[in-house]
């Protein structure tokens, strides 16, 4: 990719560098060259040049766009892979608490039914005696 924005670089100064030495000249010499040499031959040639550079710049830029897209994707892939390990984690965890807050309700509801029942003996204990 550098090698070929330098060479895009290196295409455009030369072309300023052409045009800067043509227009420099006086006018009836530009007048001359242009009818004995017409500039058009060299003008198109440099700028069918530097629009090739400008193009291969644009299929590199792509390809690493493409890499880089690439590179991304797999990344949020691992990161989708990492949050449902989590999840079942997560899920598996909330179902033992869910079980042991079931059975602790349980024991309650029968720790409170033998505390009654204790209450009920002891009444009928006292109204025995």
């Amino acid at each position: 990719m550098k090698r070929a924005i330098a060479e895009a670089y290196s295409l455009c100064i030369d072309f300023a560098q052409e045009v800067t030495l043509y227009y420099s000249r006086s006018t009836w010499r530009r007048v001359l060259e242009a009818i004995t040499k017409p500039p058009q031959l060299g003008i198109d040639t440099k700028v069918a040049a530097i629009t090739d550079a400008m193009t291969e710049i644009k299929m590199e830029r792509a390809t690493l766009d493409s890499k880089r897209l690439h590179q991304v994707q797999q990344s949020v892939d691992e990161v989708h892979a990492r949050m449902d390990k989590v999840h079942r984690s997560v899920t598996s965890i909330n179902g033992a608490v869910e079980g042991r807050r079931r059975y602790l309700e349980i024991r309650r509801k029968s720790e409170l039914i033998d505390f009654k029942l204790y209450i009920c003996r002891t009444r009928v204990d006292c109204l025995a005696l």
